[in-house]
């Protein structure tokens, strides 16, 4: 049976000069290729998700793949050759590890190109294709 692949080829990450209290933050492109394993992860905020990460990826060796990145505020990063595309699944998820309380969390579908935004509190899509 034929498998769907993320087509995000392209994402760029602006962060906000004083985002997260001014402290770095850990982000997460999370490919998910199950469909009850999504269920599970649509419903972690991103602590939980940061604390579980080791666990669900040797749980689940073939259903996730996991791109991790450490942003610091004031900066811009643009990946023009996403290691997430062409990886098994219908969905991205990323994960903002923000100190705050919150869900911090996006569902990327079949988007080619995003550009994201790490304001002060939270991840924010601005746009994409």
């Amino acid at each position: 049976m034929f498998k769907p692949t993320i087509k995000l080829s392209s994402v760029s990450f602006s962060v906000a000069s004083l985002a997260n209290d001014d402290t770095p933050i850990p982000i997460d492109l999370v490919v998910v290729d199950d469909e009850e394993l999504l269920k599970k992860l649509l419903a972690l905020p991103a602590s939980q998700w940061f604390e579980q990460r080791a666990q669900l990826q040797r749980d689940f060796p073939l259903a996730l793949y996991v791109w991790s990145k450490e942003l610091v505020p004031g900066q811009r990063l643009d990946v023009t050759d996403a290691p997430v595309k062409g990886q098994r699944g219908s969905v991205v998820l990323v994960y903002a590890g923000y100190s705050s309380p919150g869900m911090h969390r996006l569902r990327l579908d079949q988007q080619k190109n995003v550009i994201l935004y790490l304001d002060s509190q939270d991840v924010r899509w601005v746009s994409g294709e």
